[in-house]
């Protein structure tokens, strides 16, 4: 039997998520999950940032489409 989810409940496991990539230096801007004839697993794309911790900090701005 499956469990059921609710949205607060994914909203809270993507908050922790987050704040593990943070304190790695990748700035996740946005996720799109593109589902192709019900494909799975999806393609995901992401939009983010890459910054370095050290003092030469750079910023990147990427977009990445893996499919998972």
């Amino acid at each position: 039997m499956t469990r059921k989810i609710t949205a607060d409940e994914v909203r809270h496991f993507m908050e922790a998520c987050d704040k593990q990539f943070r304190e790695a230096g990748f700035f996740l801007n946005s996720i799109h999950f593109k589902r192709i004839n019900n494909e799975t697993p999806p393609h995901i794309l992401l939009n983010y940032e890459e910054k370095e911790t050290d003092s030469n900090q750079t910023d990147e701005n990427n977009t990445s489409e893996q499919n998972m």
